[in-house]
């Protein structure tokens, strides 16, 4: 797969869907998107995925922390290869939305995971395996797993949608 993707585009994308909030209706938001600094959308991606996070400071250090080890910036997040155990195989599955999980010395998302979009707000990973104790929470994250139906000329149609599915979400839980 040669997916490739301009990162601007979804974060401009992202602000402009987000901005067509009524100020007033606004609340409705999840808290880190409330908070006025320090916080800010961040891409990562290869070519099975395009992962849009929401990291505040105390994120990036943890990340920066992992980096310096060599472990992934989301460690359990993602499966290397097939067969790792796995809470989600996602295929052909869009909009889904995962609120308030806790991930604990298992894997989110398999390596299998294809055309697929999701939101994740709330998740919690934990490790303790092998010598290795990891927590960390996603606060809130789109993410897209391209294949033959997503790819580098449609992504931005998906995320789109992803992100006004989030949009409603929030609306209906909160009226």
């Amino acid at each position: 797969m040669n997916n490739t993707f301009d990162p601007q585009k979804l974060d401009d994308q992202l602000r402009k869907l987000l901005l067509a909030i009524p100020e007033t209706k606004r609340i409705i938001l999840p808290e880190i998107l409330l908070r006025k600094k320090g916080v800010k959308p961040v891409i990562y991606s290869t070519d099975r995925y395009i992962l849009q996070i929401f990291l505040d400071n105390t994120d990036f250090k943890r990340i920066d922390s992992y980096k310096k080890k060599g472990y992934h910036p989301f460690p359990g997040l993602f499966s290397n290869k097939k067969g790792d155990q796995c809470a989600f195989n996602l295929q052909d599955a869009l909009n889904s939305y995962f609120d308030n999980n806790i991930m604990e010395n298992i894997y989110a998302f398999s390596y299998e995971s294809i055309d697929s979009t999701a939101i994740l707000e709330g998740q919690k990973h934990i490790i303790h395996s092998n010598g290795v104790d990891i927590e960390y929470n996603i606060n809130l994250a789109y993410l897209i797993f391209l294949g033959s139906k997503i790819n580098s000329t449609t992504y931005l149609s998906y995320h789109a949608d992803l992100v006004r599915y989030s949009i409603n979400t929030w609306l209906s839980k909160n009226q």
